[in-house]
């Protein structure tokens, strides 16, 4: 029986994983905590059919990838985060508009229960109604490692206060725009010696040495500091994910004393200039994921 279980196990982390739970019911009790351990929720009908599933068991505490599309709404991300409390890995990208008529945010209190979060990808609108976002009073953030921050209209002119003082956080990753009136906090991010890598995104219109400029005037040029263009999204996923792919960047930077923009020749850098159509697809930024 153990040798059977073992074998069984051996599809865990395939896509497909379902499918053999359906096998029998001994396969299912094995492998039904794989099977939410990566959910994606495009809709309130995915969202349905999810809850229906888990609403009554515990699977949904197995859940440690969560994938909240825009489409679902607030009042069902409030039910899924209440239930997937376990998850440690959360995209999520609400527009302003569906929470702005909240007096409070029905958000936080879910997201204060995930005490297990270290990544995370969203939009400051998903958090706050305010353009004013100070990071620490949010105690979610002050768990992160990682955390990506979407284009939206509060941060696209500013940086987020108190993203220095999260002592948990070596990963950030946001849209950068020469725009931007305050980076005093980045600055601060990359004094941190725990700093392992601060991704800009850029346009892929954006002409690169502005941006390099922009970036050396407001004290910014660091071998933790990688450049990638939103259009190119696809190319970074195929090398492993881009907090991967940068971290190979900056580890080659830091191993060849190289403290500049260059990326290593062992690494296809993606071309800059590809179909204005694939950078599209960025903006639904759960590809991230």
């Amino acid at each position: 029986m153990e040798v059977q279980r073992e074998i069984f196990l051996m599809f865990r982390d395939r896509r497909d994983v379902h499918r053999y739970a359906h096998v029998a019911k001994k396969m299912h009790v094995w492998l039904e905590p794989y099977v939410y351990r990566v959910v994606r929720l495009r809709g309130d009908n995915s969202v349905r059919k999810f809850l229906a599933v888990v609403a009554e068991g515990s699977q949904a505490l197995s859940t440690k990838k969560l994938v909240l599309c825009r489409a679902v709404s607030i009042s069902n991300v409030v039910q899924v985060l209440t239930l997937c409390r376990n998850v440690e890995d959360l995209a999520m990208q609400h527009s302003l508009r569906y929470i702005a008529h909240h007096s409070i945010n029905p958000l936080l209190q879910p997201m204060s229960n995930l005490l297990r979060i270290k990544t995370m990808y969203t939009e400051l609108a998903t958090v706050a109604g305010e353009e004013h976002v100070i990071l620490p009073d949010f105690v979610w953030f002050t768990r992160l490692s990682h955390l990506h921050l979407s284009i939206s209209w509060p941060s696209l002119d500013t940086v987020p206060e108190g993203i220095s003082t999260l002592a948990n956080l070596t990963h950030l990753s946001m849209f950068w725009t020469t725009s931007r009136s305050c980076t005093t906090e980045l600055v601060r991010f990359l004094e941190k010696d725990s700093t392992v890598v601060l991704i800009v995104w850029v346009n892929e219109w954006a002409m690169e040495s502005p941006i390099q400029r922009d970036l050396r005037l407001r004290g910014l040029q660091d071998s933790r500091v990688v450049i990638f263009r939103t259009c190119l999204m696809d190319e970074y996923m195929a090398a492993g994910g881009f907090w991967k792919y940068a971290e190979s960047v900056v580890k080659w930077r830091v191993d060849n004393k190289v403290n500049g923009w260059e990326f290593p020749p062992h690494l296809a850098r993606p071309s800059f200039f590809r179909d204005y159509r694939r950078s599209l697809g960025f903006y639904n930024f759960v590809k991230s994921k």
